[in-house]
């Protein structure tokens, strides 16, 4: 939980500084710089590098990182922290719930268990449609700069997770997985909550894709230091 919550910060601060420098809105690309796609993206990579352990570490992760992205960052992208937005967030209360099956030890209806397992599955194709759609009224002179966003969203994401191994004297898989996590590219839920509040959503789709290109491209070699990492 510590670490997650420290990439988090340290990736946004890294953002901040970028986009300062850049002279770009803080608030349009702060979060698609500073949160990595630690589920779609990180999950299925920490598995295939580290198997079940490093599964389990980036379970962990993604369910913090998430958290930021479906509660602080639409307060930073609409300006607005109040507690009536936060209560109007499905992952908070989804939070509650867990706690409360686990806490009571209750089982958890079939009904319910396969119609969040339905709705979760739909979630991506919607998002990449959606994904698709701002992609196709995106100007070509944006492109330069959501090609340069994806360079240091890259640098970004690495120096956040050398950081993290250095900071907390990690070893072993957990260093390989926390590393691999903090490198992955922009999440594309930055993209969804951007057109839901207005923040020029078609610039954060154009930064999402060219980030998930750029960082599979330079895969191998993520992978490759993870791996040196785990020793």
């Amino acid at each position: 939980m510590v670490i997650s919550i420290a990439a988090a910060c340290f990736g946004g601060a890294l953002a901040m500084a970028a986009l300062v420098v850049l002279r770009l809105p803080w608030r349009t690309f702060v979060s698609s710089l500073a949160l990595p796609n630690a589920g779609n993206a990180g999950l299925p990579l920490v598995f295939f590098a580290f198997a079940e352990p490093g599964l389990a570490i980036g379970a962990a992760f993604f369910f913090l990182i998430a958290l930021v992205q479906y509660t602080v960052v639409p307060a930073v992208m609409t300006g607005d922290p109040g507690l009536r937005k936060l209560l109007r967030e499905p992952l908070v209360w989804s939070i509650v719930a867990v706690i409360l099956f686990r806490a009571t030890d209750l089982a958890i209806p079939k009904v319910v268990a396969n119609t969040t397992a339905l709705l979760g599955g739909i979630m991506i194709p919607v998002m990449l449609i959606l994904l698709g759609g701002a992609l196709a009224r995106l100007k070509v002179a944006e492109i330069k700069t959501s090609i340069l966003m994806a360079f240091v969203r890259l640098i970004i994401g690495v120096v956040t997770g050398f950081l993290m191994v250095a900071l907390f004297r990690l070893e072993g898989v957990e260093a390989g997985a926390i590393f691999l996590l903090c490198s992955m590219p922009s999440a594309i839920v930055t993209y969804v909550i951007a057109q839901h509040y207005g923040r020029d959503p078609e610039r954060v789709a154009g930064h999402v894709v060219c980030s998930t290109v750029l960082n599979f491209a330079c895969l191998p070699i993520i992978i490759t230091t993870a791996i040196y990492l785990a020793g």
